[in-house]
């Protein structure tokens, strides 16, 4: 990076622990000794012991220190400064870089912190509910009022499927599944709200340039990628002689009420609402129908797709009867 270029930020997963780059790199030492580390580049007496430092003398720098930033946990964490100065770094600059060593430390392990919470929570309530307890939204009764296409799935005769198999074999096959269709929900600009046992919530929100035609269309879309990828997996259980997975899916569109519902000192990040609602009920009605696929009039109608209408249904709590289509299997088999 040279001077006035902007900071690239980049980062490795666990699995660059144990590999043969990550153990020959000068980091590692400094994480392992907590100590500071110099090869004076401009010498010909210091060798290339690490690959990276043979990189950098390649690319004209003449210094490379790399020192141990102790966070107060314990943990040892690394800096490194590089130079192309004729001659390295000076007395003074390594002085320098020692005074602000210690504060940095300090810097860097909040911003730790956060990053440690932030991919906490948003491994476990996703990153949209995520950024809201971040900021601060953790009182009873903070909610906002979102437009969004919204998905709820289950597993087809999951109860069944449990009941016959043993050990950890339910939870291997709801991961599986999930696996099929929350890459597809992430693809496509949506965020996963909450696991309900086998059943899934998703919003498809709008805003940030979607509207109600685009975060519909979406919906579809990762509907359709779901489906492909569940198809591979049942290619995989037959060959393994497991019997195939099938899901249900209701989308629908409207307005929800989008944050915390509180008991006690128990908090959980929610989306409730009518429209939330009608997609639980019309998911029942697919499987009562024997589909697969359901979607809204709200969405049907901002669709470029074929769908079959099911008829007007009779659904408890709306006082008016549904509508309901149901996406041809023939778009949800199509090929990428």
């Amino acid at each position: 990076m040279g001077i006035g270029e902007p900071v690239t930020v980049a980062e490795a997963s666990f699995l660059f622990a144990p590999t043969e780059t990550y153990r020959n790199t000068p980091i590692r030492e400094v994480y392992e000794t907590g100590k500071t580390l110099r090869r004076e580049l401009h010498l010909d007496s210091y060798p290339d012991d690490y690959s990276i430092v043979g990189e950098f003398r390649a690319d004209g720098m003449t210094d490379y220190i790399a020192c141990p930033l102790h966070f107060l946990n314990g943990e040892i964490h690394a800096v490194s400064w590089n130079t192309r100065r004729p001659g390295g770094f000076r007395d003074a600059d390594i002085a320098s870089l020692e005074r602000v060593t210690a504060p940095l430390a300090r810097l860097a392990e909040v911003c730790a912190l956060r990053r440690v919470a932030e991919n906490l929570l948003n491994t476990y309530v996703g990153e949209r509910s995520g950024s809201q307890i971040l900021a601060g939204n953790i009182r009873p009764g903070d909610t906002e009022i979102i437009e969004a296409a919204i998905w709820l799935s289950d597993l087809r005769e999951f109860t069944i499927l449990a009941d016959t198999v043993s050990g950890t074999e339910p939870i291997a096959t709801l991961n599986s599944r999930f696996n099929c269709l929350v890459p597809a929900i992430f693809d496509h600009g949506g965020a996963v709200l909450k696991f309900i046992g086998d059943g899934l919530l998703a919003v498809f929100q709008t805003g940030a340039g979607r509207n109600h035609a685009q975060v519909s269309e979406a919906a579809v879309q990762a509907t359709i990628d779901a489906c492909r990828e569940m198809a591979k997996l049942n290619e995989e259980r037959h060959a393994a002689g497991a019997p195939p997975l099938s899901f249900g899916l209701a989308l629908n569109f409207g307005q929800i009420h989008y944050g915390n519902i509180s008991a006690a000192d128990l908090l959980d990040f929610t989306a409730i609402g009518p429209a939330v609602n009608l997609a639980a009920r019309m998911e029942a009605i697919a499987a009562e129908n024997g589909r697969d696929i359901v979607v809204s009039s709200e969405i049907q109608a901002e669709l470029n797709i074929e769908t079959e209408s099911l008829g007007d249904f009779s659904v408890k709590g709306f006082a008016e009867r549904v509508a309901i289509y149901a996406v041809l299997d023939n778009l949800l088999d199509q090929s990428p």
